[in-house]
């Protein structure tokens, strides 16, 4: 077995360096399709499996395009689960944004049928375009969604009404992450800096002249209303270099991912990430919605997938010296953390709380045998639980790859993944019993 597996690594070697990596991803791609409905890869039929605490899976969108919704942290499905947002993607495309992503969405009585609404460069792999569904609605009850898109050549965000969707309501002149639950505000990075230092998260599809400073004072984090669209610069990226220093800051590349708003719309969080030979370090900072009373609640130079438990507490994969790399729960603006799942959750993963805040969905990267695990952990009974396991093509690597980010619905009865197994992304629910 070793020596098979060296060969593969050797075969794949050879391929980068003489055939290029792109160009050999996109041979793959190419035949992806064909690879899910007749091939084997690396030996074995590619193909999923549930386990017994559900009742069903069933996949949206069945021709030969992927369809993925992208991050963990925001919710496909509208609040009764009749629709279901989706990008679609050529099979073909290599580079995120080269040409436009469809924007839409799958009616659940008709899972095979996407209906596209417009279309957007301001896309990548793992994040997509940070569609949603828009919290307020139109008079009359008509559904909004908001996506990042094109605006003047540049990244901006426009809100959408499903049911018109040649009407766009609001067109919003900064690409935005995270917005609050009453839909006022806005919060946006700058999503082409984050596109160059961490690829497959931002947007690289635009020309535009990028800031070579380390750490610039004009950019960070915007506070975007969303009424009129205005936006400032409400904490910079000179701001959280001054915030409770590391040595390893001086020097470094300096940028932002991964901002989200807590349950009650009073503060944000977000990683502060810094690049330094070659090694990327990453911290959690809360503040409040005007950039207000910043405090480094993970502040060791390690710290990876969030979620919000309530409005104070945040689960979070990180690393401490005293208790190691695991699930820490944080109190925020107070110091108090605490390992969560003890001897079961062991590996990280994209975590998030069911709705009645007693179960936690989390998945894994692939193991030994290339399958990626969709967990449940149930606090009362302490209890991990396999709900299934889905095979990850060799060739989705790095920025391509297709993690699962598991997503609740509403009801905290169906679970919504992104998987590859078929060798195209595609979307799916897993239904619990």
């Amino acid at each position: 077995m070793r020596e098979s597996g060296r060969g593969v690594r050797l075969v794949k070697k050879a391929v980068r360096t003489f055939v290029g990596e792109e160009r050999a991803f996109a041979l793959l791609a190419r035949w992806a399709p064909a690879v899910g409905r007749s091939l084997r890869v690396l030996g074995k039929k590619v193909k999923y499996h549930i386990g017994p605490a559900c009742a069903g899976i069933r996949r949206f969108g069945t021709d030969d395009h992927h369809y993925f919704f992208g991050y963990y942290d925001l919710i496909p499905a509208d609040e009764d689960d009749s629709a279901v947002l989706s990008l679609q993607v050529p099979a073909r495309i290599v580079r995120a944004g080269k040409v436009p992503a469809k924007v839409g969405y799958f009616r659940a009585e008709e899972p095979a049928r996407f209906h596209p609404i417009g279309q957007t460069r301001c896309w990548c792999w793992q994040q997509g375009c940070r569609l949603q569904w828009y919290p307020a609605r139109e008079r009359g009850g008509n559904r909004l969604v908001l996506y990042n898109a094109e605006m003047d050549g540049r990244p901006g965000a426009v809100i959408q009404n499903v049911d018109r969707p040649s009407e766009i309501l609001r067109q919003i002149r900064r690409p935005l992450y995270s917005v609050t639950r009453d839909g006022k505000i806005g919060l946006s990075l700058n999503f082409e800096r984050l596109g160059r230092l961490r690829p497959g998260y931002g947007y690289t599809a635009f020309s535009g002249t990028q800031s070579g400073e380390t750490k610039p004072g004009r950019d960070g984090i915007w506070r975007v209303d969303m009424e009129s669209g205005q936006a400032d610069l409400i904490f910079s990226l000179e701001d959280m270099v001054r915030l409770d220093p590391l040595p390893s800051m001086g020097q470094a590349v300096h940028y932002v991912n991964h901002i989200a708003v807590n349950p009650d719309d009073s503060r944000f969080l977000f990683f502060h990430v810094w690049l330094l030979d070659g090694r990327r370090y990453t911290r959690l900072i809360t503040l409040d919605l005007d950039g207000g009373r910043p405090y480094a609640l993970v502040n060791e130079g390690h710290v990876s997938h969030y979620t919000w438990k309530n409005s104070k507490e945040i689960l979070c994969f990180s690393t401490h010296r005293d208790t190691g790399m695991r699930y820490h729960l944080y109190e925020d603006q107070t110091g108090k953390r605490s390992v969560v799942g003890e001897g079961f959750l062991q590996e990280d993963g994209h975590p998030s709380f069911s709705p009645d805040l007693q179960l936690i969905v989390t998945d894994s990267y692939p193991d030994e045998q290339g399958y990626r695990k969709l967990w449940l952990f149930d606090f009362q009974e302490n209890r991990l639980e396999e709900l299934g396991r889905f095979y990850s093509p060799f060739y989705l690597k790095g920025e391509y790859r297709c993690d699962l980010h598991p997503r609740w619905n509403h009801a905290g009865d169906r679970i919504y993944v992104d998987t590859a197994h078929q060798g195209l992304r595609s979307l799916y629910v897993v239904s619990l019993k």
